[in-house]
């Protein structure tokens, strides 16, 4: 009997994922615990493992559709046996080959079309058997179109709803495009279009709710890091473990919060959370987004580990290796933009906390010590806190803290 292959519920929060790509097709042998499919949840990127051993005899969901928990997405079953028959979500219509009316499709598509007015005759499938699938029927409100044609339209931001088909019973084809867009003030036409989807959609979603809902203040304080800049470059010449600029903030970042407990506080609902462990969350940029891994009990760790543990979940999250749990108990964030030359900027708090720490590129500035000019490495540190929970002083007691620590940084390394 066939064993159902589901979205794996990965983390309490997690109410969907994104299918990336199967890492297996049709009819190949699968052995229990190998990789079977990658998917993208809200936080990271994940390969998951086949739970049984058998033949992948059918695949339900296909790369890049979005899916609910515990919903089946493809079977497993004996060489050689049928896939499951109709009810399963996804599923081919009963009949000679999954057809019915002369066109293979999935009920979910066969409804749609209907709802919609569409002639399966006339939609292009993209099932991996030929079937028509639930967004072939939605791409269909407009007339029946090529694929080439339809690229055009989504690159150039076209809507081929007004657009008259010269092909095969009105079918939209690739000239049809041109003479539209030809016709087109080039002030109407987009560069390109594209769906808010996968980890810029859970950005974007999450972005808002906290401009929506937290009253957030942005402080800002100067650092003079020049004893830390100089203090890094002798670590780097004398010991095997490579130390960052990032790593020494970090490191500062953790010990200022121990003197500085009302920052790791954030609102619940009608309470106020007050959290007890220094978990730094550290943003990494990656081609999809950003992605914040969490460093547990940063404070009671010594800069070399610390510094091995930044290398390490950074090169994890841009290699998309992350696992869900190394995505979540972030009580603090730390983001840096010194890296691209920016000075000043106004971090956004993540939801579920209090503040954030913006980190900014240190400038050249010139200084009089004795009456002689000395140049000296200035650095801008932007605060942004929930000022619900904390208080504007609270959060000025805590930059200052952490501007002493970076101005004698030996006290780092304590």
């Amino acid at each position: 009997m066939a064993t159902s292959v589901i979205m794996p519920k990965a983390g309490m929060a997690m109410e969907r994922g994104t299918i990336i790509r199967w890492l297996k097709k049709v009819g190949d042998p699968v052995i229990a615990g190998e990789p079977l499919l990658e998917i993208e949840t809200d936080k990271v990127a994940m390969e998951v493992e086949a739970e049984v051993s058998g033949t992948l005899i059918q695949v339900v969901r296909e790369a890049g559709e979005e899916v609910l928990v515990t919903e089946t997405i493809g079977f497993i079953g004996a060489e050689g046996e049928a896939a499951p028959g109709p009810g399963g979500s996804g599923q081919l219509e009963a009949g000679a080959g999954g057809r019915k009316g002369g066109v293979r499709a999935t009920p979910a598509a066969r409804r749609r079309a209907a709802e919609l007015g569409v002639a399966l005759e006339a939609v292009t499938p993209s099932g991996r058997s030929g079937e028509v699938k639930l967004r072939d029927a939605e791409a269909r409100r407009s007339p029946a179109i090529s694929s080439l044609a339809r690229k055009i339209a989504e690159q150039e931001g076209v809507d081929p709803a007004g657009i008259r088909g010269s092909g095969t019973g009105g079918r939209i084809v690739k000239r049809d495009l041109a003479e539209a867009l030809a016709r087109l003030p080039a002030s109407g036409r987009a560069l390109a279009r594209s769906p808010l989807s996968g980890p810029r959609k859970i950005i974007a979603e999450r972005m808002l709710r906290s401009h929506l809902s937290i009253p957030q203040v942005t402080l800002n304080a100067r650092a003079d890091v020049t004893s830390l800049l100089r203090l890094r470059a002798e670590m780097n010449r004398e010991i095997e473990e490579r130390i960052s600029v990032n790593d020494l903030i970090l490191r500062a970042t953790a010990i200022a919060l121990l003197g500085s407990r009302a920052m790791l506080a954030t609102i619940e609902g009608e309470e106020i959370v007050a959290y007890e462990e220094i978990n730094l969350g550290m943003a990494v940029a990656v081609d999809s987004g950003l992605v914040v891994p969490v460093i547990r009990g940063a404070d009671k760790l010594a800069l070399p580990a610390l510094a091995r543990l930044t290398a390490e979940l950074s090169g994890r999250a841009r290699e998309r290796t992350l696992k869900p749990d190394d995505l979540v108990g972030g009580t603090f964030t730390v983001t840096n933009l010194g890296m691209y030359g920016i000075t000043s900027f106004t971090p956004i708090v993540n939801p579920g906390e209090g503040a954030i720490l913006g980190v900014n590129a240190a400038e050249s500035e010139v200084r009089l010590e004795a009456g002689l000019p000395v140049e000296r490495k200035v650095m801008t540190l932007s605060l942004s806190i929930d000022h619900r929970v904390i208080d504007g002083a609270e959060g000025a007691r805590f930059l200052q803290s952490l501007v002493g620590l970076l101005e004698k940084p030996y006290r780092v390394l304590l």
